[in-house]
């Protein structure tokens, strides 16, 4: 393994350690297992892992998929009418 400096504002640095010790862990251990996580979530059309805005570039895609959603809406109610 080789050391690498990594430089944190104060504010990020001081969450890091708390987060560390609340998990009884080291900061590279923390930082090991955030990448991890990050790395295992699914990635989305515009390469981010965040669903808002997710389909920013897809929205003639967007339209005709929620125009489809009112077509069958229309034929199959979502809900029945209560009797």
């Amino acid at each position: 393994m080789s050391a690498h400096d990594l430089h944190l504002d104060e504010a990020t640095f001081a969450l890091a350690l708390q987060m560390a010790k609340e998990r009884n862990v080291s900061v590279e251990e923390l930082i090991t297992s955030a990448i991890d996580q990050l790395r295992a979530a699914p990635a989305v059309a515009n390469g981010t892992t965040e669903l808002i805005g997710a389909m920013a570039d897809y929205a003639e895609v967007l339209d005709e998929v929620v125009a489809d959603a009112y077509r069958n809406r229309a034929v199959q109610p979502l809900r029945l009418k209560p009797s």
